[in-house]
C-alpha cells in the first residue's frame, strides 16, 4: 500500500523478499539492543585457558556422540533416493517415509513425557513398600 502511495520512498521494497526483511529487522533490532545494553553489562571479559580445557575435555565426547546421533537419524533420508532407480518414485517414497518418521517422533515424545512423569512417581512409591505394586500394575 505504501509502495503504491509513495513509490519513490519505498521503491526498494519487494514483496517476494518478505522473510528476508523479517530476518534483517530481527538482526538489526538485536544489534541495536546489544549496543544499548553494553553500558549496563559492565563485565570484564577474561580468558581462562584451564577452564576452557576442562570444558572441552568434558564436551568433546558429547559433541562426537551428538554428531553421530544426528547422522544416524538423517543419513537414511540422504541415501534414500539412491535406493530406487526411478527418482520420482524415490522422492514420493521418501516423502511418505519422512511423514511416518515424524509420526514416530511424536509418539516417542509422548512416551518420554509419560516416562519422565511416571518413573519418579514409581520410585517414590517404591520406598514406601509393597503397596506400590498395584499402582505399577494399574499404570502399565
Amino acid at each position: 500500500w505504501l509502495k503504491t502511495l509513495f513509490p519513490e520512498t519505498f521503491g526498494w521494497f519487494d514483496i517476494r523478499n518478505g522473510i528476508d526483511y523479517i530476518l534483517t529487522a530481527n538482526l538489526l533490532a538485536s544489534i541495536v539492543q546489544f549496543l544499548l545494553l553494553t553500558p549496563e553489562m559492565r563485565m570484564k571479559f577474561t580468558f581462562d585457558k584451564a577452564l576452557l580445557r576442562r570444558m572441552l575435555r568434558y564436551s568433546l565426547p558429547l559433541l562426537v556422540l551428538g554428531v553421530a546421533g544426528i547422522l544416524n537419524q538423517t543419513v537414511d533420508k540422504i541415501i534414500f533416493p539412491w535406493v530406487y532407480p526411478d527418482k520420482a518414485e524415490a522422492y514420493t517414497q521418501l516423502g511418505i517415509y519422512g511423514q511416518n518418521f515424524k509420526i514416530a517422533v511424536i509418539m516417542v515424545m509422548f512416551t518420554q513425557a509419560f516416562r519422565y512423569a511416571f518413573e519418579p512417581f514409581i520410585f517414590a512409591r517404591n520406598k514406601e513398600g509393597d503397596g506400590n505394586r498395584q499402582a505399577y500394575a494399574d499404570a502399565t
